[in-house]
């Protein structure tokens, strides 16, 4: 399924199956409580404005993926590989991302607000400008991330050792 284009689709509920989608287009498609099992390598896909709230994308390797203006409130992302993914605008209220891969990740403006990014690794990732508002960022490994212009209100942070 490499390279595949779903632009535009309504793809609610669908379960992607041991999917190999390497850069395939979501962009604008319904996925609202769509399932993509685990390991499933969503590496370069593209999600600009996607609707993704509810879906499971739990240990997706989403390395280089853009997700740009994308709806993913309650997503499950919980031990995905984000490595230098796109989420510039996204809007993740209340997504559980704890032990998420995050490095080199451009989170700039991202709607986090009640997130978990417990023990997420946030290395080399920009966050100006998002949303944390009672997010949770407890054990998280932080280095040089960026926080310039984040509401940073009632958010649990703290900084595990060992970058």
């Amino acid at each position: 399924m490499n390279g595949i284009g779903f632009q535009g689709a309504s793809l609610k509920g669908v379960h992607f199956v041991e999917a190999k989608c390497f850069g395939s287009d979501f962009r604008n498609a319904d996925l609202t409580n769509s399932r993509f099992p685990l390991c499933c390598d969503l590496k370069e896909a593209d999600f600009t404005n996607a609707l993704l709230d509810q879906a499971n994308l739990m240990e997706a390797d989403l390395t280089g993926a853009r997700l740009s203006g994308a709806k993913l409130q309650m997503v499950n992302l919980i031990k995905a590989k984000c490595r230098d993914a796109d989420f510039t605008g996204a809007v993740a209220i209340r997504a559980m991302l704890s032990k998420a891969d995050f490095t080199g990740a451009c989170l700039r403006g991202v709607n986090l607000m009640e997130a978990n990014l417990g023990k997420a690794r946030l290395v080399n990732t920009d966050l100006s400008d998002a949303n944390l508002y009672a997010a949770e960022v407890m054990r998280s490994v932080i280095g040089n991330t960026k926080f310039s212009g984040a509401n940073l209100s009632k958010t649990k942070i703290a900084n595990r050792e060992g970058i």
